[in-house]
């Protein structure tokens, strides 16, 4: 069921952006995107008037729509023609299928999916993730399996910041078969740009196992990159998909 936009709050009394000359807009989008991040305004959530920004931060309406509108290119807002200005979701339900739509053999109709969170840990290794969401002592690693229409398996598996996301490993299973929406909600950090690469090779004997396949099996291995705000580094996810006779569709998407 979709549920309507909360209303907005004004924002808090602080210190008002400085005039940039031509910059001044971008200071100001910059402010705005710095309050969402920190909760102020949540994904879904509308923002105040143009009038209101305008007067809060001192700025004429013209900057604030400026803006709002270099906001609204980066996937930040959603700019609604005669109900205002909302913060992004961003974010999909996995069994919405943004990334794991397999198709029937219309090639038309939408497999449908089930997630089962496997286990969740804090890993120390500095495997190819690293290279994505940067180097640190420890990541967070969720590992789900996802079945498709009771008729095969794939793995997932989602590593994340441990320095940002640590508390995700004390979790309860049952919370995490949906990642994105958890790092949306909990931390307000949707997932607004993804980049995908795939490849074929042996999959991992664990994979394997899990997926109740052979040893040795040929499949593919899929990389998911999720960024947020600020085009920042957010999730690290790698997929492995067993032989099968359904295609599976990508999509290219920007939330």
């Amino acid at each position: 069921m979709r549920q309507e936009p909360r209303p907005h709050r004004a924002p808090s009394s602080r210190p008002r952006a400085q005039p940039g000359g031509a910059t001044k807009y971008r200071d100001l989008a910059d402010n705005l995107l710095t309050r969402i991040e920190a909760g102020e305004w949540k994904p879904g959530d509308q923002l105040p008037a143009e009038t209101e920004l305008a007067s809060a931060f001192g700025a004429s309406v013209g900057t604030v729509q400026k803006a709002l509108q270099q906001l609204g290119d980066d996937g930040v807002v959603v700019r609604r023609h005669g109900s205002g200005t909302f913060v992004a979701i961003g974010n999909v339900r996995d069994e919405q299928v943004r990334h794991f739509r397999f198709l029937a053999e219309d090639e038309q109709s939408i497999l449908p999916i089930t997630i089962e969170a496997i286990s969740v840990d804090m890993l120390g290794e500095q495997g190819p993730w690293a290279r994505f969401l940067g180097s640190e002592p420890s990541y967070v690693r969720v590992l789900r399996r996802i079945g498709i229409n009771n008729e095969f398996e794939i793995v997932s598996e989602v590593l994340l910041s441990g320095r940002h996301f640590g508390e995700i490993a004390k979790l309860d299973k049952s919370e995490l078969r949906h990642v994105r929406d958890l790092l949306s909600a909990r931390y307000h950090r949707p997932t607004l740009k993804v980049e995908q690469t795939v490849s074929v090779q042996v999959l991992p004997p664990r994979a394997c196992r899990l997926m109740s396949i052979s040893p040795g099996t040929t499949g593919l291995a899929w990389i998911i990159r999720g960024r947020t705000y600020r085009d920042a580094p957010l999730s690290w996810q790698r997929v492995f998909v067993p032989p099968s006779d359904h295609p599976l569709l990508f999509t290219a998407w920007r939330g």
